[in-house]
């Protein structure tokens, strides 16, 4: 009886966590061995114990089939040993194939943060019959049986943890004025002062002037700690960014 190649299988859940990272902060990434090996069995090749030759095959690497990433959650990318490059687009019949010494990352867009969107491989035995280069487009419509991709697959997540940014202040330079005059701070003049947090729905603000007052054009949606935002010195007030 010739021995054939059987497919491997996926033998844990399907899925898989990478390292956690932080907001705006890629990882160092870890190889495809250390991601999904745990997930791999191709036990159906070992009949030695049956008074076969045949042996089970080792773990190659993985198929990647779909990919969630997105320019507004970021990107997952593999190292090509220079640099990191974003896997793409992928499909079933367009699958990218990484051996599993190959580095795999999640690379998140700025301010981005919670679950990584899913990365799903197929697990690819050592009967493809060329070598693995990373990148490399296959058909891997097909799969399980005698094949060298598994037909199960398995999910790939990360969780990207939130960090506080500093809220952003834009200022404009030295304002000249006539003696008893006043002028206008807006958009419209190009002098206006604005403040942001990308973290924060509400912020609190402090205007203060050593000489004159100030006066808001507008006081909707804002409470003051002190003055009313008409002629005021100081006025600190706690409105939505």
């Amino acid at each position: 009886i010739t021995a054939i190649n059987d497919a491997p299988v996926v033998i844990g859940d399907g899925t898989e966590s990478a390292t956690t990272i932080n907001e705006d902060t890629p990882g160092a990434g870890q190889t495809v061995n250390t991601l999904f090996a745990g997930q791999y069995s191709d036990a159906a090749d070992n009949q030695i114990p049956n008074g076969g030759a045949s042996s089970p095959g080792a773990f190659s690497g993985v198929a990647v089939s779909s990919n969630g990433s997105s320019g507004a959650t970021g990107q997952w990318q593999y190292f090509n040993g220079a640099i990191w490059v974003d896997i793409g687009t992928v499909s079933d019949a367009a699958a990218k194939l990484f051996s599993n010494t190959t580095l795999l990352r999640f690379n998140p867009a700025t301010d981005f943060n919670g679950p990584a969107p899913a990365l799903t491989v197929h697990l690819i035995d050592n009967s493809l019959g060329f070598g693995i280069v990373d990148g490399q487009v296959v058909n891997a419509s097909v799969t399980g049986g005698t094949t060298a991709y598994s037909s199960g697959t398995v999910v790939l997540s990360q969780d990207v943890t939130a960090v506080n940014d500093g809220p952003l202040n834009n200022v404009p330079g030295a304002q000249t004025i006539n003696d008893d005059g006043s002028f206008t701070l807006s958009t419209g003049h190009g002098n206006a002062l604005s403040v942001a947090d990308v973290d924060a729905g509400t912020l609190t603000v402090s205007l203060t002037v050593p000489h004159g007052t100030l006066t808001l054009a507008s006081t909707a949606g804002l409470s003051f700690g002190a003055g009313e935002g008409t002629a005021d010195t100081t006025m600190p007030f706690t409105g939505t960014a």
